[in-house]
């Protein structure tokens, strides 16, 4: 599958007391990159919804070897697993202009397929 990549700049709301992103907006930025690159495959919110389906986060683990700062630029690029049974995975890479690789996903960021009901 193509892998997808989308920038973001890191806002003065999203860091801690420090200036560094906080994790939690780490896992908002892949969950953003992973929802475009569903719409930009035909497989987006509405579609999916309109099979029943959903994506939900099963846990994610990463290497982080330095968090981004305010106002710097972020590029997340995600690349698709093939599934397995109803288990997506996903490698997320996030680079900023001053450091490349600072941070990975690694394979074990599991998106499971539900069924929903009303």
């Amino acid at each position: 599958m193509k892998q997808y990549i989308h920038e973001f700049t890191v806002h003065n709301f999203e860091t801690d007391f420090r200036g560094d992103v906080r994790i939690s907006n780490l896992l908002k930025y892949a969950q953003h990159v992973a929802t475009y690159h569903c719409e930009d495959l035909g497989i987006g919110r509405d579609y999916m919804l309109g099979l029943g389906k959903v994506f939900l986060l099963g846990k994610m683990r990463g290497v982080i070897n330095r968090l981004p700062r305010s106002t710097e630029k972020l590029t997340v690029k995600t690349t698709p697993f093939e599934p397995v049974r109803a288990q997506y995975q996903r490698l997320i890479d996030f680079t900023t202009s001053q450091v490349r690789w600072w941070c990975s996903w690694i394979p074990a960021g599991f998106w499971w397929m539900l069924t929903v009901k009303e």
